[in-house]
């Protein structure tokens, strides 16, 4: 029975995320701006859930060896995963859709291009 609670907490917040996604808009434009910034707002604790894969079966208190060690940093990189994740959402995502709601010509593109730095400044992508 653990193991199936693991298994299921490692796998829905990325199935729940994959679900949500179908209801996003693929392009942004005026017309799906409002959609797209009001299922982000509403999605944004869920983006950060993921973190829970490495994280679950890593649960309790870690040793005094190698494992240990490894296993606070793993900690870490979700802590990191999850602070990161949120805040490019947020930025590139609930302020993009939003300024393109209001009919902010130019301030989309800054948007996404911040977030796309933060992303390869922190070596979460390939450049």
């Amino acid at each position: 029975m653990r193991t199936l609670r693991t298994v299921v907490l490692v796998s829905a917040p990325p199935l729940f995320l994959a679900v949500a996604g179908l209801a996003h808009p693929r392009h942004l434009i005026a017309s799906t701006a409002a959609h797209r910034a009001g299922l982000r707002v509403a999605l944004l604790p869920a983006f950060a859930l993921p973190a829970l894969g490495p994280l679950v079966p890593l649960w309790g208190r870690p040793g005094r060896d190698v494992d240990g060690a490894l296993t606070v940093v793993v900690w870490a990189g979700c802590l990191g995963y999850a602070a990161y994740c949120s805040g490019l959402d947020a930025v590139a995502g609930i302020s993009a859709g939003t300024v393109a709601v209001h009919g902010v010509h130019g301030a989309v593109g800054w948007l996404f291009s911040t977030g796309d730095e933060s992303v390869r400044s922190e070596g979460l992508t390939n450049p």
